[in-house]
């Protein structure tokens, strides 16, 4: 199973590096032409927010993720690491351990 990307190229061209066949499409009818052209062992799609718009909900063919919008710049990861039950830290003294907060 292949995994593709679908989307404008700012937001899909990263995958590759991953080894995802990144399908950069520009406007609703390059869209859809991607869609039709998925080949038949491809097994799961990211689309960005703007091609999902354009296919609507999948009717039958591959699984199919959506990337989050990019409506601001992205939380910082300690930030996220606050938000956790649990986190592991590493000082760099010895192994990681596992923190819980009060």
């Amino acid at each position: 199973m292949r995994v593709a990307a679908i989307g404008e190229r700012s937001r899909v061209a990263a995958w590759a590096a991953a080894g995802v066949v990144v399908l950069p499409a520009r406007g609703p009818e390059a869209v859809r032409a991607a869609w039709r052209g998925l080949a038949a062992d491809v097994g799961l799609v990211i689309l960005t927010p703007a091609a999902a718009a354009v296919l609507g909900p999948p009717e039958g063919g591959p699984l199919t993720a959506v990337m989050p919008p990019q409506d601001g710049p992205p939380t910082p990861v300690a930030a996220r690491e606050e938000e956790s039950p649990s986190s592991v830290t590493a000082s760099g003294d010895g192994p990681p351990t596992a923190v819980t907060p009060p």
